[in-house]
Formats: C-alpha cells, structure tokens, sequence
C-alpha cells in the first residue's frame, strides 16, 4: 500500500510539473485510512540536503490570483464602499427572497409596478419575493470583506421609503456588491 501511495504521489508531481530530482522518498502523513479520505492530501518530501519539511500540495501550487474586480495595489473594502446608513438600488434581475414575512411574497407588475401577491403563500418552495430591479433600501450591515461572505450587504427595505415601488411590508435581505449599487450616502 505504501508503495501504491509513494508511486501516486510521485504521478501527481510529475503531472504538475514538479521537480522531483533530489528527493529520495515520498511518503503520505495520515493517522488513519478513513481520516484521509477526508482530508487534503499532504505530501512530505525529503530531500538529501535538508530536514524532512511537510509540504501542503494545495498552497504550494495555488497561489492567490488577484480577482479581475479588485484594484492592484491597496485593496478595496466593501465597508468603505457601501457605508452603513448608505441607500442602495437593485440593479440585479431575478432575485428570489425566499426569508420574508408571508405578506410579502409575490411579484411587481413591472409596467404598473405594483404588487401582485403569491396566491401559493403556504407553500415553501413558492412562497418568495421577487425583487425588482430599481428597488430602493437602506444598508443596514456590510460583513468584512475577508470574511469571504456570498452575499455581504444586509439591506432594509422600508415600505415609506419607497418611490417607485411600494412594497407590502418591510423586510432585510443580503446582496453581493455585484447586485446592488450605492445611491446616495449619508
């Protein structure tokens, strides 16, 4: 088995492209079969002119790519982009929130922007509201940027706040940057 191992982590270097002269073993660290199935597999390389040192295939070969949205340099916060207390809009189409109050589910007319509720209100699956474009709400919370959040802007949509569209009740809902856009701030 551990020659099964040693030969695969072998396979996976060279299919990598790394440099494997000068290493006199591969060996696999596990504490037990079923542990490492689980886990990410790490590799300890021992070379002839040095101590053993474990070695994550993972960081090694993955380095962070910067993302095409974020500026080189200083990097941009979304704390600082969409300040709390900030008004944002919608830009985003087909946005289900599904963690509404009952009275909100349903969909806007968009010639008529006005609310039409969900006749299937009892039923999970279709018991959502479908946000409209150019909705208007108040950033309540924006999660820290590194916390890597999918959705990371909790807005408040108040039915008085309003203009074109006028929304049954109030409720929160987490946006991507990418779904809204800043307004006007406070």
């Amino acid at each position: 088995m551990v020659h099964l191992v040693t030969l695969l982590a072998v396979s996976l270097l060279w299919l990598l492209g790394q440099d494997t002269h000068g290493f006199s073993a591969v060996t696999t660290t596990a504490t037990s079969c079923r542990r490492s199935l689980m886990a990410p597999l790490f590799l300890e390389l021992i070379s002839f002119d040095s101590e053993p040192e474990p070695i994550s295939m993972l960081a090694k070969n993955n380095q962070k790519l910067p993302k095409e949205d974020e500026p080189s340099g200083e990097e941009s916060r979304l704390e600082d982009q969409f300040p709390i207390g900030s008004v944002v809009q919608v830009t985003a189409k087909g946005i289900k929130a599904f963690s509404v109050p009952a009275a909100a589910c349903g969909a806007f007319d968009d010639d008529k922007k006005t609310f039409v509720p969900s006749a299937e209100k009892d039923v999970k699956a279709k018991a959502f509201l479908v946000v409209p474009v150019g909705l208007v709400g108040e950033v309540t919370k924006v999660i820290d940027s590194h916390l890597s959040a999918s959705h990371p802007i909790q807005v408040k949509f108040d039915p008085e706040a309003q203009t074109d569209y006028k929304i049954p009740v109030g409720f929160t809902f987490h946006f991507s940057e990418k779904e809204v856009k800043l307004t006007t701030t406070t």
